[in-house]
């Protein structure tokens, strides 16, 4: 990629493109496909197996830097890790857009009343575990 840029016409040409074009480009360039991840990264990003091919490669870069994170999590940290992620690649757009917004509301709170908002949400979350109607038996 970068042997090209030795040609004056290439480089004229490179001049005039927005940086994140080119930016774009560089990095579909780099798309991994995913039998080429390693087993720790196939691993920290199965739930994204199935469409993992199909996304767009800064998108794949995306989950690739999230993943670097994962050798050195504990057991139950990687299991919150990857059921998080599945959960957030299932968001819309617009869900996930909300869900960044609530983020830098959170993070503007105080101190305590961050610990008030953390105990409503454990409670609420109690309340719905115990609420929810058990599973029935086909007898």
């Amino acid at each position: 990629m970068f042997m090209l840029t030795k040609s004056p016409s290439v480089r004229a040409l490179l001049r005039g493109l927005p940086a994140i074009f080119l930016l774009g480009w560089m990095i579909s360039a780099n798309a991994e496909n995913w039998s080429q991840l390693a087993p720790i990264q196939r691993e920290a990003l199965s739930p994204l197996a199935h469409e993992w091919n199909t996304l767009p490669a800064e998108r794949q870069q995306h989950y690739l830097l999230l993943a670097k994170k994962y050798p050195k999590l504990t057991p139950e940290q990687r299991s919150a890790f990857v059921e998080r992620l599945g959960k957030w690649h299932k968001l819309t757009p617009e869900q996930r857009q909300l869900a960044r917004e609530k983020f830098k509301h959170f993070n503007k709170l105080s101190p305590e009343k961050k610990a008030e908002v953390k105990r409503m949400i454990q409670e609420k979350a109690l309340e719905n575990s115990t609420t929810a109607t058990p599973p029935t038996t086909g007898n």
